[in-house]
């Protein structure tokens, strides 16, 4: 699998390819109503080894059903952002990719839990959700290991593009089936989908001057067609020139320095 580095340089995008192949990860997810409760992106908030509980960092996780036979997850280390996507086949692991990782360094107590989580998420093997005064957890096993991981669902929004600018003009994408997405978390995580691939960014707003800045970040690479892969190269492009926002309710436009609406999104 690979992975773009995107970063902003002027109104050119900056990609380099990086490829990494590392673990191999292992969720046993259905696709059931009750089982896209998994979907959202998730705070780690306690790691046990045979009911021990180990060092953590600050880490995220992101799962989202890209169809029903399909989950993409994202996370974060608290050093890396990591990628995988698995397949299913009546509710039971079909293929696995690879988990892809960036390769920042870190502390040496951040690379040391980096190297025990992805191992732990290497052998998942089961999953529930509870709620505990109307707080959701996810908690994932690793049998093999007597692992427990336990996240805390991070209430994120999430606004889908309707519209966004081709470098001319304004481009209304409403009708196209696969739109691209944000999901912006309480903690700076930006997440979401070019409509092909999976974006992994962090942004910070002043709500007071209503500006938002939105950093470089990474994404998978998946090819898609002609009109797609259009769609999401003006959307990067567009991303990475926001500078300030604008709402109304559920719709919200992000805008460039001189005031160009550059993207226009409704909260879903």
């Amino acid at each position: 699998m690979l992975l773009y580095l995107f970063s902003k340089g002027g109104n050119a995008m900056k990609h380099l390819k990086i490829i990494f192949g590392l673990l191999t990860c292992v969720f046993l997810f259905g696709c059931t109503e009750e089982e896209k409760m998994v979907e959202g992106t998730w705070k780690l908030v306690s790691y046990e080894k045979d009911g021990i509980a180990q060092q953590i960092t600050d880490s995220t996780l992101t799962v989202h059903f890209e169809t029903e036979n399909q989950i993409k997850i994202s996370g974060n280390t608290g050093a890396n952002n990591f990628y995988a996507s698995i397949d299913l086949s009546n509710d039971k692991i079909e293929t696995v990719s690879e988990i892809v990782t960036t390769k920042m360094a870190g502390t040496p107590e951040v690379m040391a839990f980096e190297s025990e989580y992805l191992a732990t998420l290497s052998g998942i093997d089961s999953f529930s959700i509870d709620e505990e005064n109307d707080v959701r957890y996810l908690t994932l096993q690793n049998s093999s290991e007597n692992s427990v991981l336990k996240y805390q669902l991070q209430n994120g929004e999430k606004w889908v593009v309707q519209a966004l600018y081709n470098g001319t003009s304004l481009e209304d994408i409403s009708n196209v089936e696969n739109k691209p997405y944000l999901i912006f978390a309480a903690d700076g995580s930006l997440s979401g989908s070019t409509g092909i691939n999976i974006v992994n960014l962090s942004y910070d707003v002043d709500k007071s001057k209503n500006e938002i800045t939105i950093d470089e970040g990474v994404m998978t690479l998946k090819a898609g067609d002609e009109k797609s892969s259009e769609i999401e190269t003006d959307f990067l492009s567009d991303l990475m020139d926001v500078t300030n926002y604008s709402q109304d309710g559920n719709t919200m436009n992000l805008l460039g320095s001189d005031g160009t609406i550059l993207l226009q999104l409704v909260k879903e």
